[in-house]
């Protein structure tokens, strides 16, 4: 019989002797490779973790700790978790984590398990989900926190950009506002058009607030975007738009310490904690005090300018001033292209770019004479005998003092000197008979931060010997500005003279002098101080007593 065609021999037609041959070397094919481990053997359904092994989602929206934690805490020492967790697991990752909200109560176990100890918080229920993409799950996330409410604006900002940046990724495209909208509708996420571009202005320009963005709000963020933006349009007519990201992200930080500080407010009947929202006018006022600074002009002219930019934000400098109906020369110039980042004080007064000029004026402009030009080069204590009596100054100088000291208010005056000296303000003493001890601290001038916040040090000596001098001389009562020369800069913000509004002072204090130091600031500031300073303040405090009594 013949043989099938392309096949070997039949059993039926081999002799006894080939089938035994042809089985014994069948025993010698190997076996096939093992690829067990391909096959999907992950599928969702509940599983039973220890909590130590499972981890919070690392790129889950919420930043800031829920208002409700305590609350949900308490809840679980009480009755435990009674809803699983959705958990999944990376990629070559051997631990499970967070898959789809439930961070909170994640940490809140974890916590009351290493707390107690409880047999009840070791083990975690939860529903495994298998892995689909980093996309996908947060936008698990976001939609968790989104259905059950309390996430900030700051954090929902946050949320929905990286979201963006995970969707631009993917698609290799960068997307418009409206695209981002459509992505996001796509996967249940519904954000408004409006919503979305305060989102992205509060991530792209607030993020200097540091802990203070707890404070934004959706309305808060509306309204300080057009205000910006006019801001950078006014610097960018003067072909200064360059400096807008370094006086913005001063601002910001001067501001976001104390903002934070004031960022909640404790409800002793509801025994909660509520946030304080964000007001954005006064971060505008203080914002135009600064491009105002820059400019070398008044925050009412660039006020004035700005409202003229909202109603026509394509004209130019010379067109905003004829919609105005103003002379050229009645509003600011356009300035020459910026060349430093140094922040000028906000005064309609030329300001010299010599450092050393700008921190001794001139004698006969505040009556210091020989006095402060020796303090302020010097080292060690100045006796009396070195102090200049004001009544020295040449009378045609307009801010000629009243009367020189006295031998009995010599002691003071050195005392005073002394002090502020051991404290390095001295370049900011001001002698003024017209004041209860004849002198006055005047603000640091040439954009000089006396706190030491331009070169990111920190000089608590200065700044503490500042507002201690400045204390005791009075000048911190409205009431006494009158008798400061006009030229002070002091006077003119206390007084809301030349161009300077409400607004001036507080803006000064918060971005050049530094706020004024609290009790406990004070009693710190004391303990710290060098002996020589401790010294010198207990001199001061001694001479100014026997003044007041004489």
């Amino acid at each position: 019989m013949k043989e099938q065609r392309g096949r070997g021999p039949s059993p039926k037609t081999m002799s006894e002797a080939e089938l035994q041959a042809h089985m014994r070397a069948s025993l010698n094919v190997p076996n096939p490779p093992d690829k067990s481990h391909t096959l999907a053997t992950e599928l969702e359904g509940l599983i039973q973790l220890r909590i130590t092994d499972v981890m919070p989602y690392d790129r889950n929206p919420r930043q800031h700790e829920n208002e409700r934690y305590s609350d949900i805490k308490e809840s679980i020492r009480v009755a435990s978790v009674l809803a699983p967790i959705v958990v999944t697991r990376r990629p070559g990752n051997s631990r499970h984590m967070v898959a789809a909200g439930g961070n909170t109560r994640l940490k809140a176990q974890q916590e009351l398990w290493s707390e107690t100890g409880d047999a009840r918080f070791e083990y975690l229920l939860g529903i495994y989900r298998p892995w689909n993409s980093e996309l996908s799950t947060m936008v698990a996330h976001m939609a968790e926190n989104e259905l059950r409410g309390g996430l900030s604006f700051w954090d929902r900002a946050n949320g929905i950009w990286a979201l963006k940046r995970e969707i631009e990724a993917e698609a290799g495209e960068t997307l418009s506002l409206r695209k981002l909208h459509d992505e996001l509708a796509k996967r249940g996420l519904k954000v408004s058009i409006g919503l979305l571009s305060a989102f992205g202005f509060a991530v792209e320009q607030l993020a200097d607030l540091g802990a203070a963005t707890v404070r934004l709000t959706k309305n808060a963020a509306q309204e300080l975007q057009p205000a910006f933006n006019q801001l950078e349009l006014y610097l960018k007519l003067h072909r200064q738009e360059a400096e807008w990201p370094l006086l913005r992200a001063m601002v910001l930080k001067t501001q976001a310490h104390v903002l934070a500080e004031e960022a909640f407010t404790d409800d002793l009947i509801e025994g909660v904690r509520r946030i304080n929202p964000l007001d954005p006018e006064l971060l505008v006022a203080v914002l135009q005090h600064a491009v105002a600074a820059h400019l070398g002009q008044t925050a009412a002219e660039v006020r004035t300018m700005c409202d003229a930019i909202k109603r026509h934000p394509k004209a130019s400098l010379e067109e905003l001033r004829r919609h105005l109906d103003a002379p050229a020369d009645a509003l600011p110039p356009a300035a020459p292209a910026a060349t430093t980042t140094r922040i000028l004080p906000p005064s309609s007064a030329p300001v010299s770019t010599n450092t050393t000029a700008a921190a001794s004026p001139p004698c006969d402009s505040h009556g210091v004479g020989t006095a402060h030009e020796a303090i302020r080069t010097g080292t060690g204590a100045v006796e009396p005998s070195t102090v200049t009596p004001a009544a020295t100054v040449p009378s045609s100088s307009p801010h000629t003092a009243e009367a020189g000291p006295t031998p009995d208010d010599e002691p003071a005056e050195a005392a005073i000197i002394t002090f502020v000296r051991a404290c390095g303000v001295a370049d900011l003493f001001r002698q003024c008979r017209a004041l209860p001890h004849g002198y006055f601290m005047e603000v640091p001038p040439d954009g000089m931060f006396i706190d030491g916040f331009g070169d990111g040090e920190v000089e608590p000596l200065r700044h503490g010997g500042w507002w201690i001098a400045a204390m005791y001389s009075g000048q911190i009562d409205g009431a006494l500005s009158h008798l400061m020369p006009k030229d002070s800069l002091w006077r003119q913000l206390q007084r809301m003279e030349n161009g300077h509004d409400d607004t001036a002072l507080q803006w000064h204090i918060e971005t050049t002098l530094g706020n004024p130091p609290g009790l406990l600031e004070l009693g710190q500031w004391l303990l710290r101080c060098p002996d020589h300073v401790i010294d010198a303040h207990e001199r001061l405090v001694r001479e100014l007593r026997r003044s007041v009594v004489q």
